[in-house]
């Protein structure tokens, strides 16, 4: 598998940095690809103790990397480091295994997008070469744009059950109208990612818990109403509030009638009011509208 993957180690200790240079790379190119920094006047290497995953193009050509820390837990050491945006990289513009997943997602019609490496790494082992990440970043919508060329009909979001997955769940509502592909979710029980999963039950149980993938909508609006209490009038007020800030996004939709009259339902109000206050919701800024523009 490793192999295969192209897994690596970085030992850090400037040991790239040296080996780099002797191929004779300079300074100012380690640092403009993101593989060293200049610390103190000293250039050092970026990864250091970690796992490596080379991270391609869809070509197939090495253009960043993800690395994870191994051993214990260590205060104040982020479990992943990937490489910043470069000349040559933007993570939110690519995926991780795209140009392994794309002739698969266009035979199938189907692309799955899981939370990281090692699961779509799994994924792949136990046959489902249609599974791609997001590389250190929320699901954007440039990374539905980058599946639709492959005329996926269906893309189906793998999110872990904690808070986390959620979040990204949520996030990901905002696309829904923005895409021909229905946009799909699966949880696996008890909170397992797919690595794990799949290590405990194989490739088999899985297949039918990604054939009933539920739309993604359903999924978030049933899990954020959950976690409302809505047994008083004023309490309704206060989820209609919170469900109007989930649905922001969609208020110019052609879709809002129909959520906005489900959640009407629910709440025991009018259709009107929960429209109402869906349109003066505050549309939460995507990830994408907050990042810096890039030069070219």
């Amino acid at each position: 598998v490793c192999r295969r993957w192209g897994l690596g180690f970085a030992p850090g200790r400037g040991q790239l940095v040296a080996q780099l240079r002797a191929k004779g790379f300079t300074s100012a190119e380690l640092i403009a690809a993101d593989l060293a920094q200049e610390r103190s006047g000293r250039v050092m290497d970026r990864f250091y103790d970690r796992v490596m995953f080379p991270i391609h193009d869809e070509q197939g050509r090495t253009i960043a990397f993800g690395g994870r820390v191994i051993g214990p837990k260590r205060d104040n050491v982020a479990k992943y480091v990937n490489t910043r945006d470069t000349a040559a990289f933007n993570k939110g513009k690519h995926l991780f295994a795209y140009d392994r997943a794309k002739e698969t997602m266009a035979a199938t019609g189907e692309a799955i997008v899981c939370e990281g490496y090692t699961d779509v790494i799994a994924m792949h082992e136990a046959g489902f070469t249609n599974a791609v990440a997001a590389l250190g970043t929320a699901f954007r919508l440039d990374h539905v744009r980058l599946m639709e060329r492959q005329r996926v009909s269906r893309i189906v979001c793998m999110f872990d059950g904690d808070a986390a997955g959620q979040r990204a769940a949520e996030r990901a509502v905002r696309y829904i109208d923005k895409t021909s592909a229905a946009l799909l979710c699966v949880v696996l029980p008890d909170n397992q990612d797919p690595m794990e999963f799949l290590s405990a039950h194989g490739g088999d149980a899985l297949r039918p818990i990604l054939a009933a993938a539920r739309p993604l909508m359903d999924f978030v609006f049933e899990k954020r109403l959950a976690g409302l209490d809505l047994s008083a009038p004023g309490l309704r007020v206060r989820a209609l509030a919170d469900m109007a800030q989930l649905l922001a996004p969609l208020k110019h939709s052609v879709l809002l009638d129909e959520y906005a009259t489900r959640l009407a339902d629910t709440l025991g109000m009018d259709v009107a009011e929960t429209k109402r206050a869906i349109r003066e919701a505050k549309v939460a800024e995507a990830e994408e509208d907050r990042a810096p523009a890039r030069a070219a």
